[in-house]
């Protein structure tokens, strides 16, 4: 029973057997990604809703759709968790950004590199720089962008609660075609 609560944790077959609703957003979704420009203006998404509606599902219905839609070779999905409660500055989003492109991925010279950046830099600014720079590189290395599939962002951005580190991760959004946040 709990599965119906946690859709992170249902098969990917049983989610689309079971999507109905909201199809026609996640095409709208996909299709707005297919048609990012290149450079800077990388157009963002948000979905709002109360708990319940269907959010998670949604984020992981863009996922498989980048798949489906052939996109997979030019953008690679990361999909947070629900909750995110290790992030607590930009370079823990940057972090957990590279994490969980590590576990998507099994990318083991990107896990070597991430481990060798967090132990490298104890000085926030430093880390967020270069976690940053890491995931460029990536970008770079695999001809791919990155669609940040963040659920639950306003507690993220909540616990972020810093001036500079929100000036600057608007900054990425708003000038680097690396990501794209939905």
């Amino acid at each position: 029973m709990e599965l119906l609560y946690n859709p992170d944790q249902i098969s990917e077959e049983e989610i689309k057997a079971t999507f109905v609703a909201r199809q026609p957003l996640i095409d709208e979704i996909v299709s707005i990604i297919e048609e990012q420009p290149d450079g800077a203006g990388v157009q963002h998404l948000v979905i709002i809703g109360p708990r319940g509606l269907g959010k998670t599902t949604a984020l992981l219905m863009v996922k498989f759709g980048i798949k489906d839609r052939g996109l997979a070779d030019k953008w690679q999905a990361v999909k947070f968790t629900e909750e995110s409660p290790s992030v607590y500055d930009l370079a823990d989003f940057w972090i957990e950004v590279l994490k969980l492109l590590v576990a998507d991925t099994a990318d083991k010279e990107l896990e070597r590199r991430v481990a060798e950046v967090e132990a490298k830099y104890s000085d926030n600014d430093d880390l967020q720089e270069a976690a940053l720079a890491l995931i460029k590189d990536w970008r770079r290395h695999h001809g791919k962008r990155l669609v940040l599939l963040v659920d639950n962002f306003d507690t993220i951005l909540e616990q972020i609660n810093d001036e500079r580190d929100n000036a600057r991760l608007r900054d990425v959004l708003m000038n680097d075609d690396t990501v794209m946040l939905i």
